[in-house]
């Protein structure tokens, strides 16, 4: 047989939809699978069947959804209808004990989590390069123990199927780029992982669970760890990250309440919602200040009580960063941040004021449950405010928004914003100090003159003055409005 390849996807996200089992996580690309079912939706599906299979057929792809139980092999089709096959859905031939033999054609780009859990699998006909296999697909099957009988760590090609009767020290081969959702899940016999630089993913919930381990190094060939990757491994103690690694998704060491020890790169690295939660590292960054930030990226805040003004220098907030957080009531958030991902002020109670001049793009849900927010300071910057973002804002929000009314009128506004839609808006132009509806040389001149203390002078809008949004008027707002007229 030539060696096999695998499709390769954002892995992590496999066991959250019961039919593709591929989700996009607020803020990142979907993968060609979930694309796939994404545009497929948009139409109803017809159920039909195919000899013994049943399926889905839409406009551009079919799914195989059931098999009939009686059947004891099974060729798929790599076209139905004259369109490609390319999805085994979720649970599609569980149960089935009396399939021995599937073959699987080149057009399937992925199998669901548990497609062939509890059947009579024997032989497995993969096509030269590997779909995506979601956790769990082969539990239980004869097929899966013949191969865990032969080599605990069961490979097909490149990829690391299943791990789970492994034990001690083991050794990533370096044939393996790819290790597949929940492959170590639960095991509790393996003592250390040592990984390979060929390495290039490492699946959701990849190593759930693995109480044995204790210290992780992770190859410099990673840029990403998966969802739930080492999530409850409970007695892993360090971690030392590769110095590429640009993203960590959500609850990656989440109850790892032993971990102290984290080793990060010198650059900034995307953390998102959770992802050490629970663990011993972030209740003692915690006790050291409440805003607990590592190389620009605020990863926490829900210790943060009253006004909380984030720093500048800080460039992303994490997903869920002060959810739950029912003790601040004002926030301040520099220009250098752009986004604000899903629920990241999710249900802080007592919040009535943001001021956030430099974000482009509000998440759904953002400020969900925040029913005190009274104001909301924005710029021109803003494009775009997920559903529900202000959802459950009790009256009409004061905005005093830096651009025009056009600007504003432009902004796409996600369902059941209206409160801030419609809300108080004051348009102010920045850097107009004099107060007379525009920026120039002369506004410069009055600040410099306030700053300088001339008795004379007044500043008629300071809240346009403040370039920096820092709530103060100083030096800093005089050379960033300098610089504004200049660039003009």
């Amino acid at each position: 047989m030539k060696q096999q390849t695998f499709r390769r996807i954002l892995a992590g996200t496999a066991a959250l939809l019961t039919m593709t089992m591929t989700v996009p996580y607020a803020g990142s690309p979907l993968s060609d699978t979930a694309a796939l079912t994404a545009s497929a939706a948009d139409t109803t599906p017809v159920e039909r069947t195919f000899g013994d299979l049943t399926y889905y057929k839409y406009d551009d792809h079919a799914e195989i959804s059931t098999c009939n139980k009686e059947t004891e092999a099974v060729e798929i089709p790599s076209e139905i209808e004259g369109v490609p096959v390319t999805i085994i859905n979720y649970e599609a031939f569980e149960g089935c004990i009396n399939l021995k033999e599937i073959t699987i054609p080149a057009s399937i780009q992925s199998i669901g989590t548990s497609a062939f859990s509890n059947s009579g699998l024997e032989v497995v006909n993969f096509p030269e390069v590997l779909p995506v296999i979601n956790n769990n697909a082969f539990t239980d099957t004869p097929w899966l123990d013949a191969r865990r009988a032969e080599n605990p760590m069961v490979i097909i090609g490149s990829l690391l199927l299943d791990g789970k009767t492994c034990e001690g020290d083991i050794v990533i081969p370096d044939t393996v780029t790819y290790i597949n959702p929940s492959a170590f899940d639960g095991n509790q016999g393996i003592t250390s992982v040592r990984f390979q630089d060929t390495l290039e993913d490492i699946g959701m919930n990849a190593f759930y669970g693995c109480n044995g381990l204790t210290e992780i190094t992770l190859p410099e060939s990673i840029i990403e760890i998966s969802i739930g990757a080492f999530e409850y491994c409970t007695n892993l103690k360090s971690v030392t990250l590769p110095k590429h690694l640009q993203s960590i998704r959500s609850s990656a060491f989440a109850f790892c309440s032993s971990l102290e020890e984290i080793n990060f790169p010198e650059t900034q690295v995307d953390i998102y919602s959770d992802v050490f939660l629970e663990t011993k590292w972030l209740a003692d960054r915690q006790a050291e200040d409440s805003l607990v930030i590592v190389n620009g990226t605020l990863i926490d805040g829900k210790t943060c009580t009253g006004d909380v003004v984030i720093p500048n220098g800080v460039s992303i907030i994490s997903s869920a960063a002060f959810s739950m957080n029912t003790n601040i009531t004002s926030v301040v958030i520099p220009p250098t941040v752009k986004d604000l991902w899903d629920d990241t002020f999710f249900f802080c109670t007592k919040l009535t004021k943001i001021v956030m001049p430099g974000i482009s793009y509000i998440g759904p849900s953002c400020f969900g449950f925040c029913n005190k927010i009274t104001d909301i300071t924005v710029s021109s910057a803003l494009t775009e405010i997920g559903k529900d973002a202000f959802g459950d804002a009790a009256a009409r929000i004061n905005v005093t928004y830096f651009g025009t009314q056009n600007q504003w009128r432009n902004i796409n506004f996600g369902n059941n914003n209206l409160y801030v839609q419609m809300g108080n808006i004051t348009y102010v132009t920045p850097g107009d100090a004099d107060g007379n509806g525009a920026c120039s040389a002369a506004d410069a001149v009055v600040l410099q003159k306030w700053l300088l203390a001339d008795p004379d002078t007044e500043i008629a809008k300071p809240e346009a003055a403040d370039m920096n949004f820092d709530g103060k008027l100083n030096a800093a707002d005089l050379s960033l409005l300098k610089r504004t007229l200049l660039s003009e």
